[in-house]
């Protein structure tokens, strides 16, 4: 699957991703960054690649988006370039292949029957600079690293003098002219290029990487697809819906590339590349990921057991995952978010992975942390004693609003309080600790109960923002109103009261959820981050979550909303998008994205909202059920290879009928037995399910198709399904 787009419409390039390195591309697939995991350090800082034709500088035409590789293409005076840059994306090592390169290929071809000269010139540098293509700004220290760069005659070698690491630049020709400066080097090939004659470099950058063996690309590129193509037939979900069916696709691509290996294991960053790993966002990371690699989200939470718990039980806010003793960084604040989301992130992975391993080892951290939060209450509800502004004054996931405070008796954080105290009476119970896990469940309906009596406004029935440390009540209209709906908290009643509010013109868009009411004062479309009017995809999944109780159609309707906002058709008006990636924030009132081109917790995020939303798919002690949450119109959802119990499970729903080859329980009708699925050529699949009652037929089919758009699928749109026979005896 790909994209193609006119390098003219685009801001930004793609985010490429391995265990041990991030890389930033530009619209015309120039390195803006290539970074390692192992150093916290950049490898390159900059490598862009400038063509010239007979000395007219060649146009870059159109960019391509694959999911291991991005492409350029230019063109001068009929003579055509091809620029590729790929990242190894590799399932295990392979000699002679680093995972901390980045191999580029350059193919020229003259198309008249005139000889032509040309030169290829490139302007490298080795320390990490800001890029005016992505948000993310490099740490001070990258422009003090002391760099001494030695050419050879086929490659260059950066030696960082305080580390005594090496980074090189190895070419498969011989540079016709290389300049050395303090920290970058600029190098020339000039050619004559023969009528109709085509020619191709290979040009690697990386640690620990051998010039004899870095100049084949096809192998590593045909490594990496086939890397990509394992983990992508894991939960493969297909829907009537094509924009969806290429959100899921690109999801679990996303997913892949902010997956790294740190000195203190696997976890990943909200704000690649870096080392910084923040427990909140891991929660919503592992909900997502517990049904795509659920071994990924037991890594994350086992580095978050080992290096995030305080002593006496708090979370906290973030840690550095590459020092060898993490500091724990909480802002000063005795509680926020991440401790409780902590717990409900344990819970989600357990619930779908049978681990007795990692439950008997995480077990007295959840009573610790449980208890923790039972000692931050007063009054009933629980307090946080936040005294400052922004994020040493926000108890709350939008805690990065520059003279905000939102303290006291916070309702998200006393919903979320609650869920996570729920949740470890139920892990108690299932331990067989009934002491505490009575315990539990009577703290848990003390906090209920008092959310409702002291937060929640009996005139309106929605609930205040926060009860702040003077006892001020705040009634804002945010997006937080979602979290007592989400969580738990309320009643069907009160609950749909929310929804309905939520989903008002003044909060739901076209392209989301606003962060706060456009009604209300405090509004603004992009102040704090966006996070005081602007929209944030993830409110809009949870906002959704939360209404499909109401309104079927509403998770549909907002996977497509969210990812049709990634295909727009002239990409640069709405400023920082990239077909392919999920935007992380957006102006409130012109839609502009304006933070991180890739989100790294939308991708997990949006497979939660389907696995969870859309199919409906929920696993309690073992027992699978299944509630899907789609539109009437709708006669079909494929959903295979679906992780659950140390296994993978398919499901086929089809005119109100599960076909699963697993005991499900649903309110629809369920027929459990075998399935076979062939794949024929043009991607087209035959789905065979038997039972005792016979067998169904199904036939899945892509059609390859080119939309206005500008970009191009290949054999992933217009699929369907269709009953073929009925009843057939085995």
């Amino acid at each position: 699957m790909s994209y193609k787009y006119s390098a003219q419409s685009l801001f930004s390039g793609h985010s490429y991703g391995n265990r041990n390195a991030f890389l930033r591309l530009g619209p015309t697939s120039d390195i803006e960054g290539f970074w390692s995991s192992r150093t916290n350090k950049y490898i390159l800082g900059r490598f862009r690649t400038f063509f010239y034709v007979n000395d007219l500088m060649a146009n870059a035409d159109d960019t391509v988006f694959e999911v291991h590789k991005q492409s350029t293409l230019y063109s001068k005076n009929n003579v055509t370039i091809s620029k590729e840059v790929l990242l190894p994306f590799l399932d295990h090592s392979y000699e002679g292949i680093a995972q901390e390169s980045v191999y580029q290929r350059i193919i020229v071809q003259n198309h008249s029957c005139e000889e032509r000269n040309l030169k290829i010139r490139m302007e490298i540098v080795f320390n990490g600079i800001d890029s005016p293509f992505f948000s993310k700004k490099t740490e001070d220290v990258e422009a003090l690293r002391r760099i001494k760069i030695k050419a050879e005659q086929s490659r260059i070698v950066a030696f960082d003098l305080d580390d005594a690491s090496s980074v090189s630049v190895n070419f498969d020709a011989i540079p016709t002219a290389v300049n050395i400066l303090d920290r970058s080097a600029s190098v020339s090939f000039d050619f004559s290029l023969g009528a109709f004659e085509k020619k191709s470099f290979i040009f690697t950058s990386g640690r620990e990487l051998s010039h004899e063996s870095s100049f084949n690309f096809e192998y590593v590129e045909q490594l990496s697809r086939d890397s990509y193509r394992h983990y992508l037939s894991i939960t493969e979900i297909i829907t009537p819906d094509e924009v969806i069916n290429r959100g899921i696709y690109w999801a679990k691509v996303n997913v892949l590339r902010v997956w790294h290996g740190y000195l203190g294991g696997e976890a990943f960053t909200n704000d690649p590349p870096q080392d910084i790993v923040v427990v909140r966002d891991v929660a919503w990371f592992v909900f997502g990921v517990n049904y795509f690699l659920p071994s990924l989200s037991r890594n994350i939470l086992e580095f978050v057991r080992k290096y995030c718990v305080h002593h006496d039980g708090k979370l906290t806010e973030y840690v550095h995952a590459n020092e060898s003793t993490p500091t724990l960084h909480d802002y000063g604040l005795n509680i926020n978010d991440d401790t409780p989301l902590f717990i409900l992130a344990v819970e989600s992975y357990l619930s779908t992975v049978n681990d007795r391993s990692f439950l008997k080892a995480v077990y007295p951290v959840l009573i610790r942390t449980g208890d923790y939060i039972l000692s931050q209450l007063r009054n009933g509800l629980v307090f946080a004693d936040a005294n400052g502004t922004s994020v040493e004054g926000i108890a709350s996931w939008r805690n990065i609003i520059e003279g905000y405070n939102l303290g006291g008796y916070v309702t998200e954080i006393n919903s979320e309080c609650y869920a996570a105290i729920k949740s470890v009476a139920r892990i108690a119970r299932k331990m067989g600790d009934h002491s505490n896990a009575d315990r539990y469940e009577k703290e848990a309906t003390n906090l209920r109960n008092n959310i409702l009596h002291k937060l929640q406004d009996k005139q309106t029935g929605l609930f205040y923002l926060n009860i702040d440390r003077t006892g001020q009540t705040h009634t804002d209209i945010t997006g937080d109103l979602v979290f007592p709906a989400l969580f738990g908290v309320v009643d069907s009643e009160s609950k749909r009261t929310i929804i309905n509010r939520l989903l008002q013109p003044d909060i739901w868009t076209e392209y989301g959820a606003r962060t706060v009411s456009k009604l209300d004062p405090s509004y603004h479309p992009e102040k704090g981050m966006q996070l005081l009017g602007g929209i944030w995809h993830n409110l809009t999944a949870w906002i959704a979550m939360a209404a499909k109780e109401f309104q079927k159609d509403i998770v549909a309707e907002t996977l497509n909303k969210i990812w049709n906002y990634c295909e727009v058709e002239n990409p640069v008006a709405f400023k920082n998008v990239v077909p392919g990636q999920f935007p992380e924030r957006l102006n409130g009132d012109t839609f502009e994205s304006l933070g991180m081109s890739l989100s790294p917790w939308m991708p997990p995020t949006y497979l939660w909202l389907t696995v969870e939303g859309l199919l409906g798919l929920k696993v309690e002690n073992g027992l699978v059920y299944l509630e899907p949450s789609i539109p009437d119109d709708w006669k079909f959802l494929y959903a295979f290879n679906i992780p659950v119990n140390n296994s993978y499970v398919n499901f086929l729903i089809y005119d109100g009928t599960v076909y699963a080859d697993v005991e499900v329980k649903s309110t629809l009708d369920v027929r459990v037995g075998k399935f076979n699925v062939i794949s024929e050529d043009k991607g087209i699949r035959i789905v065979i399910f038997s039972d005792s009652k016979g067998i169904e037929v199904f036939s899945i089919s892509e059609e390859q198709e080119r939309r206005k758009t500008c970009f191009i699928l290949n054999g992933s749109s217009n699929r369907t399904v269709r009953k073929v026979y009925d009843s057939a005896k085995v």
